[in-house]
């Protein structure tokens, strides 16, 4: 599944191509994804130039100059790609949206995991998708001091606490391990066992962690590509991610990989060890 890195990365390819450009035709080719498409989204869409493009959590808002956001979520194979005029649709091409100079931004979903909505700006914050996100990651409110006092009454293990979208957005499977591994902290520590002198190093590690991963265009691991159709490079600085019975790069003792919440989680179990 992208996550934040990733969907950064293609608001960043999006705004590239589309911002400032005049929307002439929205085109589904289904019913919808994990949700049905809203029936009112080429009516709201049509006729619209593109204001601006943000993410909030894992979700891409398309700022529109007629008071509209579209909402787009990846899913789990979801990619936004801008195929050259006159290309057919691929077999997974969704949703078309058609701008001014033959742009066309395709959404591809072969999993049909994503989603895609549209609601006014103004009722974003109450909006199903987004009113119950927790603080974004990259910003000053989320410090050491925040996530030691949100901890503070969670016995679950800290790397599903870390996780946990109604708390932080965006520090999916791949970042939380990444991170856990630099703070030198267990992923199965009870995340209200951890000293407030962790968490806050932890705190510091996820913002470094994220920074670096959108400095590399994301992580490439299955489906995920940049606007552009390339690849993400982060993959290639992990340190514990996907490298289960590997060396540590720190201590050469074996990565280990254990299951949480139904995700792999890989740590090292001397760097990690509990204290």
């Amino acid at each position: 599944m992208p996550e934040l890195p990733e969907v950064e990365t293609v608001c960043r390819g999006i705004t590239k191509k589309v911002l400032n450009k005049h929307i002439k035709k929205v085109v589904t080719r289904r019913e919808g994804l994990r949700v049905p498409f809203p029936k009112d989204l080429a009516q709201k869409c049509n006729n619209a130039t593109v204001k601006s493009v943000i993410r909030r959590a894992k979700f891409v808002l398309i700022h529109l100059d007629n008071d509209q956001t579209i909402i787009i979520h990846l899913g789990m194979s979801g990619k936004v790609t801008f195929p050259e005029t006159g290309t057919p649709p691929a077999k997974h091409d969704h949703l078309s949206i058609y701008f001014e100079d033959d742009i066309q931004l395709c959404l591809n979903d072969t999993r049909r995991f994503g989603v895609v909505d549209i609601s006014a700006t103004k009722d974003l914050a109450t909006n199903k998708h987004l009113e119950k996100l927790g603080v974004e990651p990259l910003t000053d409110q989320f410090d050491g001091d925040y996530l030691y006092k949100i901890l503070q009454n969670k016995r679950i293990p800290i790397k599903q606490a870390i996780m946990d979208g109604h708390l932080v957005v965006g520090v999916g499977n791949i970042y939380a391990s990444e991170s856990l591994f630099k703070a030198a902290i267990n992923p199965t520590q009870s995340a209200n066992t951890v000293t407030k002198s962790k968490i806050k190093l932890l705190c510091t590690v996820i913002k470094q962690t994220l920074t670096d991963a959108i400095a590399a265009g994301g992580s490439t691991l299955q489906d995920y590509v940049q606007t552009d159709g390339s690849l993400g490079y982060f993959q290639h600085q992990f340190k514990v991610y996907g490298r289960d019975k590997q060396p540590c790069q720190v201590c050469e003792t074996p990565i280990e990989k254990i299951v949480q919440g139904g995700r792999a989680t890989f740590f090292c179990p001397k760097c990690q060890i509990v204290k």
